[in-house]
């Protein structure tokens, strides 16, 4: 939990080719941002248990991510 009470707990992800990625399992946790990148692909974030850091990739958007909604 961070200073803004968001958990982001570690979850399974699908791969652009519908394949899992098993050996991410329980490490990191992997959300979808609102914005694209090109034609094919949107930035997102992945979240790394053993550290405070977080990545932004922009990757496949036919990978299969989290996404956290947020009420107005």
């Amino acid at each position: 939990t961070d200073v803004f009470n968001f958990r982001g707990i570690a979850g399974d992800d699908r791969n652009y080719n519908g394949g899992t990625n098993d050996g991410d399992r329980g490490l990191c946790a992997v959300f979808w941002s609102s914005a694209a990148y090109g034609e094919s692909n949107a930035w997102a974030r992945i979240f790394y248990n053993a550290t405070a850091g977080v990545a932004r990739p922009a990757t496949n958007r036919s990978g299969g991510y989290s996404v956290r909604c947020v009420r107005d």
